[in-house]
């Protein structure tokens, strides 16, 4: 999760007319305008870095009380969620105690896919009846399950920016993995800070794109899709920095349907080195599924950053367990 806040982070608020006022090693003194009633609304918002010491942290207080900012109807007070300061001890501080928030932008973004998120534990619950399939030729140590919602959820900052492809033979579930990761990922959302967009084979086959430059309206068809909530109102621009920051991670399902939909206006390794430079630049946590057949005929080369995982088709004790009721 990002520790990190930036006036950009307000545009995910909905404020506007931004002005950072002051800036140093240890706080920033952002302004920013909400709309409320007839008339917008000024606020302002005191954001103390991770090396901000007491001593700093009384002098904004003193010179940000109300009796001194009468200009602003509120002032907040931002922290990273490590940062060394009692929040008791800040609110003494301030005075009237603006409220103190560590985690400001993420509060807004779970509140916002709320639906979204419960309606993937819906569906997760609803669905086929899951039997974890093997990764790799064998069967010990950490499921696929564990191993892809370790990465997905950033508790391997170092693969941040890597992006994972799954590969499997037809029927052998990477679709029903998909959607399990999603609703797995979906309910511990409290825990990771993090926010699993799925993007289905079918996301993929109804746009008629050429490219993706138009990963975004792909995205944005699927938060926006039949059942999406209406309180997501991303655009690309603030989409792309909640993605920079950390909150967000990527399920692409069906890679080959994708490919296989657009013919022949997509070249599908071009496209693969695209997706990849992609989830570098943002570093993003990315997973992508394929059939094997597809990948070993129409795939020249991996590009860097890339990782192949190889699902292995069910044994005869998996196919029993599926039957078992």
């Amino acid at each position: 999760m990002a520790t990190i806040f930036t006036p950009d982070d307000l545009l995910l608020l909905g404020y506007f007319d931004i002005e950072e006022e002051e800036s140093t090693a240890e706080y920033a003194v952002i302004n920013a305008s909400l709309h409320s009633g007839l008339a917008p609304s000024r606020s302002r918002f005191i954001y103390l870095k991770s090396r901000c010491s007491a001593a700093t942290a009384r002098s904004l207080a003193v010179r940000n009380r109300p009796s001194f900012v009468k200009a602003y109807s509120r002032v907040f007070l931002l922290k990273p969620p490590k940062l060394g300061l009692d929040d008791d001890l800040l609110a003494r501080h301030f005075g009237p105690p603006p409220k103190v928030f560590s985690e400001l932008v993420w509060t807004a973004l779970r509140r916002a896919f709320a639906d979204y998120l419960k309606e993937a534990e819906a569906n997760a619950e609803s669905g086929e009846p899951f039997i974890p399939p093997h990764l790799g030729s064998t069967a010990t140590g950490p499921t696929i399950v564990a191993v892809l919602e370790h990465y997905l959820s950033g508790r391997s900052h170092g693969d941040d920016g890597t992006l994972r492809v799954m590969l499997a033979g037809a029927g052998v579930g990477k679709t029903t993995l998909s959607r399990h990761l999603m609703g797995h990922l979906a309910s511990r959302v409290d825990t990771t800070k993090t926010i699993p967009i799925y993007v289905e084979a079918e996301h993929w086959r109804s746009l008629n794109t050429a490219a993706l430059h138009g990963l975004w309206d792909i995205i944005n068809h699927s938060l926006y899709g039949p059942g999406a909530s209406p309180d997501i109102k991303l655009t690309e621009a603030l989409f792309s920095h909640a993605l920079g920051q950390g909150y967000f991670c990527f399920i692409f399902d069906g890679f080959d349907e994708l490919c296989g939909a657009n013919a022949p206006h997509f070249d599908p390794s071009s496209v693969l080195r695209e997706l990849s430079g992609w989830a570098k630049g943002s570093e993003a946590r990315v997973l992508l599924t394929t059939r094997t057949l597809f990948w070993n005929a129409k795939i020249s080369g991996v590009p860097p950053s890339t990782e192949l995982m190889t699902l292995e088709p069910f044994n005869t004790q998996q196919a029993r367990g599926y039957f078992t009721p």
